[in-house]
């Protein structure tokens, strides 16, 4: 929408190379929400991940059984399939001719997949 001249209005318009406007906002926006998600999910599922480690060991030594949990792996396996999805969707999105000649790979949903992916495996 905004790369194509944004409805009309000024504002939703890119600024030129000495100017501001909420469309160059949207993306820095994107990412901090994405952040600020992540900074609230990724330690309640750590915790999560501890709880169950606890009560596993706890009902190993009661009845001798343990269920399936969630480890550290599953949600790296998470983080990556989520990051591979968020990257191959941008591929399809921007590219309309799937000639890998003129295959272009930076955008904005990569930009995101790779963020998330390297900032998940920071927290």
């Amino acid at each position: 929408f905004v790369n194509y001249g944004g409805g009309g209005y000024w504002w939703l318009n890119h600024s030129n190379w000495n100017g501001l406007t909420v469309a160059d906002l949207v993306f820095p926006w994107f990412i901090f929400i994405m952040g600020t998600a992540m900074a609230i999910v990724f330690p309640r599922k750590l915790n999560k991940i501890v709880q169950q480690q606890y009560d596993n060991q706890i009902q190993l030594a009661v009845h001798n059984e343990s269920p399936p949990t969630l480890s550290r792996m599953s949600l790296l396996n998470k983080v990556t399939s989520r990051g591979l999805k968020l990257f191959f969707i941008g591929l399809f999105i921007i590219n309309e001719a799937f000639d890998l000649e003129f295959m272009r790979i930076p955008g904005v949903l990569q930009y995101f997949a790779i963020s998330y992916v390297i900032n998940s495996l920071m927290i």
